[in-house]
């Protein structure tokens, strides 16, 4: 009898589509898988990742760093712009950054950033604040706690349009009840004034830990 004839063989599997660029002027979100290509190493693990509502400027923090880098929407290159931990020197910035890494802000337009530091200025707590220049960053001001020593002021930051207002939380204060406190840029000086009243629950309970996040 003839020899059967042989199997046919199996198909090719098709390729997989290749992955989407991000167009130009996509946000961060369209970014990410690129910065996951890129491989970037970075000295610490970061903790918080904000960015402009552009996406081209992106905030890293965690582990007493902070990092700005810039994201180019038509070659998805990510680069190193400016270390703000390096500008503060050794006068200013604590070695103990033990809720820094989860009080970073950067307002949408990339032009201020805010970093706290729950430790800073002998456990009293502070903020420290950049403003954008036209090709990096420069430290401007430094707020210092007011509502005693290991309070947590500086725990949790938010910032307005080019930092008009700035609210910082200090969830500890009052055995953990919490307090948040905005303070309002004067005129273009780099100086900012606390605002009353301060913001507390109206029957604030210890452990509460009210402002341990702002937005």
């Amino acid at each position: 009898p003839p020899a059967p004839a042989p199997a046919p063989a199996p198909a090719p599997t098709p390729a997989p589509a290749p992955t989407p660029a991000p167009s130009s002027g996509s946000g961060f979100g369209d970014a990410l898988p690129w910065i996951r290509r890129q491989d970037m190493r970075l000295s610490f693990n970061p903790a918080s990742v904000v960015s402009s509502d552009s996406g081209e400027v992106i905030l890293v923090s965690g582990n007493g760093s902070a990092l700005v880098m810039t994201y180019n929407p038509t070659t998805h290159a990510i680069a190193m712009q400016t270390n703000l931990t390096a500008m503060l020197g050794a006068q200013t910035w604590t070695n103990q950054l033990g809720s820094f890494e989860s009080a970073a802000a950067m307002d949408r337009n990339a032009s201020c950033i805010a970093l706290g530091d729950a430790k800073g200025s002998e456990g009293l707590g502070t903020v420290h604040v950049f403003t954008a220049t036209q090709t990096s960053w420069q430290f401007v001001a430094t707020l210092i706690g007011t509502f005693g020593v290991d309070s947590g002021f500086g725990q949790s930051v938010a910032v307005s349009a080019n930092c008009e207002l700035i609210a910082v939380g200090a969830p500890a204060f009052n055995s953990f009840a919490g307090v948040g406190a905005v303070y309002a840029r004067q005129g273009n000086a780099t100086s900012w004034n606390l605002q009353d009243p301060r913001f507390e629950l109206e029957h604030g309970a210890s452990n509460a830990q009210f402002a341990s996040a702002i937005a």
